[in-house]
């Protein structure tokens, strides 16, 4: 039973942690998206560049 009495506290933390790391890997996530938005049009320009230079 004290075993009991020690794991409740424990488990209705873990959700409450989990929330918070999701709520900063939301903001990562987003983050991510406009890198990856700038990188996507760095790439469109090099190869349209390229593709001039080809001609």
């Amino acid at each position: 039973m004290s075993e009991m009495t020690w794991i409740v506290p424990f488990m209705l933390t873990i959700p409450f942690f989990i929330l918070l790391h999701v709520k900063d890997v939301l903001k990562e996530y987003k983050n991510i998206e406009e890198v990856l938005q700038q990188f996507h049009e760095l790439v469109e320009e090099n190869r349209i560049r390229k593709n001039k230079g080809a001609q």
